[in-house]
């Protein structure tokens, strides 16, 4: 292959002779047959402009929820145990699992939203929930709900 590419005599990059049956060189034969230099460089430029483009649309966030801040996690006076799992959704929109569990499996758990401003859910045992990241990159506990700015998790071992 490599004996079947040579150098341009107008300085352009390196071209595929012309009866080279590849798909890459089909597209000059769309060219009047007295195009010059200029319309193949042209031509190339436009097939390099393109392929950047599509690369560029792989690399991007396809939306706004692909990407929330860190959580806040405020400190409680009796603290529980919290874990945070990152993920993302069948829409592209990041998620957020987070587990918040005392010391045993009685403990009446608290996971509270905004300092309280938003509630919360309370429970014995382990509390499991998932957060959403919307369209203004805030996180969500459910999908018409308000942006969670803090969360806290709490337990109380009685």
């Amino acid at each position: 292959m490599i004996d079947r590419v040579r150098l341009s005599e107008d300085g352009c990059p390196p071209v595929v002779d012309e009866d080279d049956e590849s798909p890459t060189s089909s597209i000059f034969r769309l060219l009047p047959a007295n195009s010059g230099p200029a319309a193949k460089m042209m031509v190339r430029a436009a097939v390099v402009v393109l392929v950047l483009a599509v690369a560029a649309s792989w690399a991007a966030p396809k939306q706004a929820c692909a990407s929330c801040s860190a959580l806040k996690w405020k400190t409680e006076a009796t603290p529980g145990v919290h874990t945070e799992e990152r993920a993302t959704n069948e829409d592209g929109c990041a998620t957020l699992s987070i587990t918040c569990s005392g010391t045993t499996e009685a403990a009446q758990t608290f996971v509270e939203f905004n300092a309280g401003s938003l509630g919360g859910i309370n429970d014995i045992g382990s509390q499991s929930i998932k957060l959403v990241c919307g369209a203004d990159m805030a996180w969500h506990y459910q999908a018409e709900g308000s942006a969670i700015n803090t969360i806290s998790c709490s337990a109380n071992h009685n």
